[in-house]
């Protein structure tokens, strides 16, 4: 059997696991028999979560309804299964289902289980659905009580380990290591992690791989040129071997150690607890989460502990206090300040941060720590005021968001919809003379955003005369609607009530806007919002690209000034009384765009 753990590759992100969520939703209550697992399968494929292949789908029209590429609305439900008679044959829709389940269960999100009758949607669950708790606490959580064996997985009755914990021990011993050999600890390459990470299946093996990771990497330094190469390329072949055995090919081996890897570590990162260093290179403990992590180390076991059923296991997991946080006492809490205030010196400046730094003196230990986070968070953000009229960066992004729903499209964050945010923002802060324009993601110490702030616009721009906020959604379909429209209206009125501008408007921008979607902001700005009327204004993302590409020529012709994104603004919203219903109204969109131009 293969000895490795690893998250299943089938969902790569917490956003497929929260979109799939979403869909098995919809069965909760009925039962996870073979008829069951078929529907969350067909699920998939009508809201889009899944593409089934061209050869697979055979006749041409079900091929141009599953790849039409100007559309936010759900396959029809006729479609959907004349595409589920095609899995009749060789490949099972059941299972598909229970594979894309398995995730699901793992996370205790739901109890999917042909064994345990109906489908489960859990309080964690749903509460996660609504935003009520943060990736970064759900997974953070999790991370700390995952294990192998355990009652929802068969198969890892050999194993002894909680992954994320004992691949925490494994990063800290080895930069304890080489730090004893005078050297500056770089954490794991990508190669050493992918060697030894994955394979970690019991506590006793750290120490031992620690070892042979200081082994190989002195080994590897004490070459140069093809004999490197040939090093790292028959080391990398004999370690393979090693995990899965002689008759997996090696290709097929090293691939699956590379997947395992860049699967755990889009989730690993959400926790906050580990960044990447040197360009994507390396895996580390993140500087401004030191404390944190040695907490972990001292008080939590990397070995799984037992259970006496399957429903004790699973309550477990569903409970976010099972497993304290360790550093959530005074004596760590004054060093996590001590840590958060030496990266905030060193990111901002000493002299800049020190009347800052004063001033917090009266607050609780915990309050200074949440208050050095978001000054950190800040400091971070503002670092990309930098890029106001960077050509090449605004480049990046166009090209970034106009592949973003391409199958191939690889991820910068842990979730497409914040890689949709990071280069929305970006492209923004190029743009014009904003006086502030803030982001609601948090920034790890890498330089690159891990997660989502609640209850707030995705994006707040503060210019001389008017505000804007900016809502972005991968979402198609009618979830797109439950999932944004009240809360696209709720958080522009907060803003718009915080802010104190007389003029403010929204855009929000989606691959495609759903029907639904447009008719509820087509209410907030004709009838009104909690008795005010508002501007939204609902772009798709090929006429915001447009917007951005316009503004682009601007810029290498001489500037652009944030008058002349208001008078794109207020041209869309004065069109709203030319027209009795929103679909005539964004008719017009395209011209007023090229207009601009």
């Amino acid at each position: 059997m293969v000895k490795t753990w690893s998250f299943n590759t089938t969902i790569r992100n917490p956003e497929r696991m929260e979109n799939m969520l979403r869909a098995l939703a919809e069965l909760e209550g009925r039962n996870f028999d073979q008829d069951g697992q078929e529907a969350f399968f067909g699920l998939q494929i009508k809201k889009r979560l899944y593409k089934p292949e061209r050869r697979t789908l055979g006749e041409q029209d079900l091929i141009d309804a599953v790849y039409a590429e100007d559309t936010a609305d759900d396959l029809e439900d006729g479609i959907v299964q004349r595409i589920l008679d095609k899995y009749r044959g060789d490949v099972d829709a059941a299972g598909r289902g229970r594979t894309a389940a398995g995730v699901l269960n793992r996370f205790g999100l739901c109890a999917a289980l042909q064994s345990k009758g109906a489908v489960v949607i859990t309080d964690l669950a749903k509460k996660w659905l609504k935003h009520e708790i943060s990736d970064e606490e759900l997974f953070t959580k999790f991370f700390l009580k995952w294990q192998y064996p355990n009652e929802i997985e068969a198969g890892y009755g050999d194993y002894n380990i909680r992954p994320f914990v004992g691949t925490l021990k494994l990063i800290s011993l080895v930069n304890k290591k080489w730090a004893e050999r005078g050297k500056t600890p770089v954490g794991l390459s990508k190669l050493e992690f992918q060697l030894f990470a994955p394979a970690l299946i019991k506590e006793d093996q750290i120490e031992d791989y620690a070892n042979r990771i200081i082994a190989f990497r002195t080994e590897k330094e004490s070459k140069s040129g093809k004999d490197k190469t040939d090093f790292i390329n028959e080391y990398s072949i004999a370690r393979a071997q090693e995990i899965f055995g002689a008759g997996k090919k090696i290709e097929t081996a090293l691939g699956d150690l590379k997947d395992y890897t860049d699967s755990s570590l889009r989730y690993f990162r959400v926790s906050g607890l580990i960044a990447l260093r040197g360009g994507d290179t390396h895996i580390d403990i993140a500087k401004d989460k030191e404390v944190e992590v040695r907490a972990i180390i001292e008080n939590i076991p990397a070995t799984a502990r037992g259970f006496a059923s399957y429903e004790e296991y699973f309550d477990y997991l569903n409970n976010t206090e099972a497993v304290p946080l360790p550093w959530q006492n005074e004596g760590d809490l004054v060093q996590i300040t001590e840590n958060l205030s030496e990266v905030l010196k060193q990111e901002a400046g000493e002299e800049n941060v020190a009347e800052y730094l004063s001033k917090i003196q009266s607050l609780t230990s915990s309050g200074k720590v949440e208050s050095l986070e978001a000054k950190l968070n800040e400091v971070r953000i503002k670092k990309l005021k930098d890029l106001r009229y960077n050509i090449d960066a605004l480049n990046e992004c166009i090209g970034r968001l106009e592949t973003i729903m391409s199958r191939g499209y690889e991820t910068l964050t842990a979730r497409p919809s914040l890689d949709f945010e990071w280069y929305t923002s970006r492209a923004l802060m190029v743009l014009n003379d904003a006086t502030d324009i803030a982001p609601s993601y948090t920034i790890g110490d890498d330089g690159i955003p891990i997660g989502f702030r609640s209850n707030i616009s995705d994006i707040e721009c503060y210019y001389e005369s008017f505000g804007m906020t900016v809502e972005t959604t991968l979402l198609l379909g009618r979830d797109q609607w439950y999932a944004e429209g009240q809360p696209v209206m709720r958080h522009h009125r907060d803003f718009e009530e915080r802010s104190g501008f007389e003029k403010t408007f929204c855009i929000f921008v989606a691959p495609f806007v759903h029907r639904d979607t447009l008719n509820t902001f087509w209410g907030s700005n004709t009838a009104g919002y909690e008795g005010k009327r508002q501007i939204i204004i609902p772009l798709s993302l090929e006429q915001f690209v447009a917007v951005l590409k316009i503004a682009r020529d601007k810029i290498a012709s001489g500037g652009l000034s944030h008058t002349e994104l208001l008078s794109l603004l207020q041209n869309f919203a004065d069109k709203i009384a030319d027209f009795n219903n929103p679909s005539d109204w964004i008719t017009a969109f395209p011209g007023l765009i090229e207009a601009w131009a």
